[in-house]
């Protein structure tokens, strides 16, 4: 059996696999000085890695020594091996391209942290006399016993084929960029990329964007944020009018007005649920906004004070939705919700 895992959600989403901090029973409260596993702990590891053969990582340059000796460790508990054993004998395979940034927090695997007489056997004796060791710490151990690990790598394959691009220019350059050869005529053409307020969208009124509402048959919709200043309403027109009409840049990403358009791309920001696959980075498609009656009429009813001129006058202004359902292909939920497909799933405001 394969297990698919990544040191992300978001790059454990794209294989179909799981984090490794999920795998290796890491909370949120665990840290490097407290990771004792309970006897609940492993028997539930010992389930989970029970008839796994393989074990695929992906984006292995985001995986650092301290990581990789702890999933070492986890694996050789499961298969009930010596601890000299890599990964308990399982069969390891490492996807990733080293020129990329390092791992947050931690020593790449590529670091030169081992002297020449250092191996996995004796570092791993190292482990036993940490006590007598007052110039290193149970850490640095750890991220030798990764160091070797990653050392005892026998086999590698370089993929050299672009699988993301077709167009032959591009590829060219990106292949440049990534040894750092770019040259002018990279530049040139990466420019021409560039949106500025020249290309930008004026106005939802004007052509082609006031077409696009349409194609769905539907009305424009526009959530609005509830901006409160110590749990109060705004209750001020100008100052309301004014936060709404802030860009995202000014606010941490979140924008006053929100257009809603039925069938549109959506992007998941939190791990609701990384076992399901509905995690960071998880792409869907917005199905439908849920919202009250009752706050449609009232806002529309004052909708001068949170009315944008840039958006058509039949728009409606939603300001507390109650949820929004979106499809997410990738979800593995193994039972239906009540009255929804397998793959939509119902997501609250916070």
């Amino acid at each position: 059996m394969l297990q698919n895992v990544a040191p992300s959600s978001a790059a454990a989403v794209g294989i179909y696999g799981l984090p490794v901090q999920s795998m290796l029973h890491e909370g949120r409260n665990k840290t490097s000085n407290n990771c004792t596993l309970t006897q609940s702990d492993i028997l539930a590891i010992v389930i989970e890695w029970r008839n796994i053969d393989y074990c695929l990582i992906d984006e292995i340059s985001m995986v650092g020594c301290h990581m990789l000796a702890q999933l070492h460790r986890i694996t050789t508990i499961v298969k009930h091996t010596e601890p000299t054993t890599p990964f308990g004998s399982i069969n390891m395979i490492f996807l990733g391209d080293f020129v990329q940034y390092p791992p947050v927090l931690e020593r790449p695997l590529y670091s030169n942290i081992l002297s020449p007489t250092e191996t996995l056997a004796n570092t791993l004796h190292t482990i036993n006399q940490t006590h007598r060791q007052r110039n290193i710490t149970q850490r640095d151990i750890q991220c030798k016993v990764g160091c070797a690990l990653w050392l005892q790598v026998n086999k590698v394959f370089v993929l050299t084929e672009q699988m993301h691009s077709k167009d032959p220019l591009f590829m060219a350059m990106q292949a440049r960029l990534r040894t750092g050869q770019c040259t002018d005529d990279d530049y040139d053409m990466l420019c021409k990329r560039v949106l500025s307020s020249d290309n930008g969208v004026k106005s939802l009124r004007e052509s082609p964007w006031n077409l696009a509402p349409m194609l769905y048959n539907q009305l424009p919709t526009v959530v609005v944020a509830n901006d409160r200043v110590l749990n109060h309403d705004i209750d001020n027109i100008d100052l309301r009018r004014f936060l709404l009409s802030l860009p995202d840049n000014k606010t941490e990403g979140l924008p006053g007005y929100l257009p809603i358009v039925m069938n549109m791309p959506v992007l998941i920001t939190h791990n609701i649920a990384t076992e399901l696959h509905i995690s960071n980075s998880s792409i869907g498609q917005l199905v439908r906004l849920v919202y009250d009656d009752d706050d449609e009429n009232s806002n529309n009813n004052n909708s001068n004070n949170i009315r944008d001129a840039k958006f058509p006058i039949n728009t409606k202004y939603i300001q507390k939705p109650l949820y929004v359902l979106v499809e997410l292909p990738q979800c593995k939920l193994s039972s239906l919700l009540v009255d929804l497909q397998l793959t939509m799933i119902p997501i609250l405001p916070e």
